[in-house]
């Protein structure tokens, strides 16, 4: 479960072609939309199918970030509880019945930083990430982006491509699809999103 979860948070940052499209510009409408964006929550669906297995694993809870200072608890309800917080460098995770709290400075591990680094730039839309690792285009309604990792990237070690579908108002994610290095997809839907509402306290909140 401690793989899923971390891999559950590459799937996210990794908070997404026509050559008629300017991507550059699309990048900027989107970065000037979310720099409006502070805090952010909304209930997800996941879907992982993976290449070795027949059924597919479907993930449900909700997702919570604050932009300044960067903030973000992952609620998985069902078909487990668990709870993910990434706190600046710090990463905690909990899970029903078990007996410990795992803490991760980030800061020691490579691969996540990187996740660290990348959902910090979805939510501040800051595509840099993207830009160094992936080669990037929208479709012609400038909402799906494509990004496909270059094979020697940090995001070209487990993930292939990454569509990411946006909002009305480009100002957060509706959807996300994912083609994995190991043949496996993932898809994250978003629903009853809330832009700059008062997050709960419980957001946050590790179980003992």
């Amino acid at each position: 479960m401690e793989r899923l979860m971390l891999f559950s948070l590459i799937c996210v940052v990794s908070l997404s072609a026509s050559a008629a499209v300017d991507t550059g510009a699309n990048l900027d409408e989107i970065s000037a939309s979310m720099q409006r964006v502070e805090t952010f929550s909304a209930s997800f669906e996941q879907i992982k199918n993976f290449k070795i297995l027949s059924s597919p694993l479907k993930l449900t809870g909700r997702i919570y970030i604050r932009r300044t200072p960067f903030k973000l608890g992952w609620h998985v309800d069902a078909p487990v509880v668990c709870l993910t917080v990434m706190d600046g460098d710090r990463l905690t995770q909990w899970e029903e019945g078990g007996k410990t709290i795992m803490e991760i400075n980030m800061g020691d591990n490579p691969v996540l930083k990187t996740v660290s680094d990348a959902y910090r730039g979805i939510l501040t839309g800051n595509f840099s990430f993207f830009e160094i690792n992936c080669n990037l285009s929208f479709d012609r309604s400038g909402r799906r982006l494509t990004a496909v990792a270059g094979k020697d990237s940090d995001m070209g070690r487990f993930i292939s491509m990454i569509e990411f579908y946006f909002s009305e108002n480009m100002d957060f994610l509706e959807k996300i699809n994912i083609s994995e290095v190991n043949g496996g997809t993932t898809e994250i839907f978003f629903s009853k999103v809330l832009i700059n509402k008062p997050l709960p306290s419980e957001a946050w909140r590790i179980r003992k």
